[in-house]
């Protein structure tokens, strides 16, 4: 509960006992019999008036002891409640086309969407890195696969190299805007011709941290060969955390000529 919606409750609490107890009152006089002495017409009113504000200002004073007081969150003078809290923007598997090749193997044509999570159009998700692998669904275990550390091993059915894509490059980035229908990202690569079923993995890493955070390459852990640089959070020069927030996922796609 609020402050303003606690302090609304003791209002209406303070108004309405009173006039309840005012309204038995009545009742037990009529009930019983009672005879109170008779006062003029003029000050009946005025009586009444008094009674229930003294009741009002007891009844709220008695609440506001026994309520919890509840203050607001407390935001340091010149700052903003933390907002951000999440990754900006989602992708999900859009498509993909096949076409056999003169030599033999088959031309892969996929598509990743990169959708919006906030209808705001004033915040933007900056994605500045992003990955997709391949592999021989027939063959690969998914749960082995998703903890290995070896890149494009036939160890875990690789049939293709991972694509990498580097947007924090100067003058390179990709931006997912709020309240907009967002972009696909297209990409090729040649697959052999014996797979049936290619399992896809992705994943993409955007710019903007909490509270003013930006997400960077780390520099002080070497690559993985053929994979995507480890990336740190950084805010006024000190590190945050060892990890940034990314959006991913996972696709069995069926290979099917065209």
């Amino acid at each position: 509960m609020t402050p303003h919606i606690l302090t609304a409750v003791k209002v209406f609490a303070s108004l309405g006992v009173p006039g309840l107890v005012v309204g038995i009152i009545y009742v037990m006089i009529q009930i019983w019999g009672f005879e109170l002495p008779r006062v003029p017409r003029g000050w009946a009113g005025p009586i009444v008036l008094v009674i229930v504000l003294s009741l009002s200002g007891l009844t709220y004073a008695v609440i506001d002891r026994v309520f919890p007081k509840i203050t607001p969150f407390p935001v340091t003078p010149g700052s903003e409640p933390h907002v951000d809290k999440q990754v900006r923007f989602d992708t999900k598997y859009g498509h993909a086309r096949f076409y056999p090749t003169e030599d033999g193997r088959i031309r892969a044509d996929f598509a990743i969407d990169f959708l919006p999570v906030t209808k705001n159009n004033d915040e933007v998700a900056t994605v500045i890195l992003g990955m997709a692998a391949f592999a021989d669904d027939e063959k690969v275990d998914h749960d082995e696969w998703m903890n290995h550390a070896e890149q494009c091993s036939p160890r875990f059915a690789c049939i293709h190299p991972a694509v990498i894509w580097r947007w924090d490059q100067p003058h390179g980035e990709a931006l997912v805007r709020g309240d907009t229908e967002g972009f696909a990202k297209k990409f090729s690569v040649y697959i052999p011709s014996d797979v049936h079923r290619i399992f896809l993995y992705w994943e993409f890493y955007q710019r903007e941290g909490d509270d003013g955070a930006v997400c960077e390459v780390d520099p002080t852990r070497p690559a993985p060969k053929g994979g995507l640089p480890y990336v740190r959070t950084v805010k006024e020069g000190k590190v945050v955390h060892d990890w940034c927030y990314r959006s991913w996922g996972t696709q069995v796609v069926p290979v099917t000529l065209s």
